[in-house]
């Protein structure tokens, strides 16, 4: 019997070719939702993360549905649409595991097999080195308000060295060279990173209370030969070592990745970058961003992935539904 996905998101991850192809093999079908069409309670449905989308849910109360929250946290908003009662609903979060739900699957890595698989497509893997050396650092911060309020702190506690660097703060109106908007995710500018010597991340998160979740914005970085600091949930540089990524403890003091308390993980990081070297790559340097820029793009480990952790837990699901 042929199981159909009906999918009401055009960016679903469903649609990607290797994803098809692999579930077509187990006689699992993928197709885009057409509303002017009935569709029987065997279908499963798919649907993306925008609010309008969660709402579609009462359309199909008679099917099994897919919400695919791949890109977000069940700790941030998104994690109030989740409900472990309902039998019918199969939720994707992109954070590391924090609940033992039996219809919630964690796909911590989507972040990075996604963006891999975009840049591959523009050709970005071939980026090389080509340092001017100019500023210092590269902050992108996107916005600080709600649960990203923690990063306002962050800009603030910096300010003294910000002329330094290069720096993006969207809700003050202020963008990335050559970037007068707020720009797409994966804008890239391979000036953003010759021009600086390491990254100071910003991701979603920085306290023990929430998961561990990595984003572009930690990928971002690798990809493109950067050193970097990171202010996340703590453990997160030992989760990006445990996936086979390099990080720079011959660079940072980097005991800031165990402390919860904000204040004192930034004093750690704004002391590495006062006593940070600002001369060329070592040898020891310019080895740990070549060997993360090919762990990055290593479409064998990215295929595995996400096949280990989407399309055999999506089955899983289907399979005991």
């Amino acid at each position: 019997m042929t199981i159909r996905i009906v999918t009401t998101n055009k960016n679903s991850e469903f649609l990607y070719p290797i994803i098809q192809n692999s579930l077509n093999q187990r006689n699992i079908t993928i197709e885009l939702y057409n509303e002017n069409q009935n569709y029987d309670s065997n279908v499963i449905f798919s649907i993306g993360n925008e609010i309008r989308d969660v709402a579609a849910l009462e359309k199909f109360t008679s099917n099994r549905v897919i919400v695919e929250y791949q890109g977000e946290s069940n700790s941030g908003k998104h994690g109030s649409y989740f409900n472990p009662e309902a039998e019918n609903i199969l939720y994707i979060y992109g954070c590391c595991k924090n609940s033992d739900a039996d219809n919630i699957i964690f796909y911590p890595n989507f972040f990075w097999h996604d963006l891999a698989l975009d840049y591959l497509n523009r050709n970005y893997n071939q980026y090389k080195l080509k340092k001017t050396y100019s500023k210092k650092f590269l902050m992108p911060i996107r916005n600080w308000k709600g649960q990203a309020a923690w990063r306002r702190e962050v800009f603030n506690q910096l300010v003294d060295i910000i002329p330094d660097a290069i720096y993006s703060m969207y809700e003050d109106g202020i963008y990335l060279p050559g970037s007068d908007r707020k720009s797409d995710r994966r804008e890239i500018n391979y000036a953003w990173f010759d021009d600086t010597h390491f990254s100071l991340t910003l991701e979603s998160y920085y306290d023990h209370e929430k998961p561990i979740f990595p984003t572009e914005k930690i990928y971002k970085p690798i990809a493109f030969c950067h050193p970097f600091q990171v202010i996340a949930s703590p453990g997160f540089l030992n989760y990006l070592k445990l996936n086979g990524f390099e990080t720079f403890e011959n660079l940072f003091d980097e005991s800031y990745d165990q402390i919860t308390d904000i204040t004192e993980k930034i004093k750690i990081l704004k002391k590495n970058v006062f006593e940070y070297r600002y001369e060329p790559y070592d040898t020891t340097t310019l080895q740990k961003l070549q060997h993360n820029q090919q762990h990055f793009y290593n479409l064998d480990i990215i295929l595995k992935g996400i096949e280990t952790d989407f399309v055999e837990p999506v089955l899983h699901w289907i399979n005991r539904s």
